[in-house]
């Protein structure tokens, strides 16, 4: 798959996920709406993606969890390398984040 049918296929699956949680939450209940600033959204993600590298067991094995962690990963990439994927990268971080996050809460 190269980098434009994954992105396709990413900004595709990403967008029905976004959907479904817009259909029965509010804006504000987004985790990430009362965020004065974007550094401060992908500090929060750097955090996270520090503190759960040692997740042993049950729930480090979680799949929504290991996708949010790749795509942490290539988003924090993007943010040091000043790409133009950063953008969309973070926006997918904070989809799965907060649909899958509060899900589980």
């Amino acid at each position: 798959m190269n980098k434009e049918e994954r992105n396709s296929f990413r900004k595709e699956m990403l967008g029905k996920l976004e959907e479904q949680w817009a259909k029965n939450n509010r804006p504000e209940d987004d985790l990430f709406y009362y965020h004065p600033s974007e550094d401060k959204i992908v500090l929060s993600h750097s955090l996270f993606w520090v503190m759960t590298q040692n997740i042993k067991g049950k729930v480090g094995k979680e799949k929504y969890l290991l996708l949010l962690r790749q795509y942490q990963e290539e988003m924090l990439e993007a943010w040091l390398t000043e790409s133009s994927d950063f953008k969309d990268l973070l926006h997918y971080c904070n989809v799965i984040y907060y649909s899958r996050i509060i899900a589980y809460v």
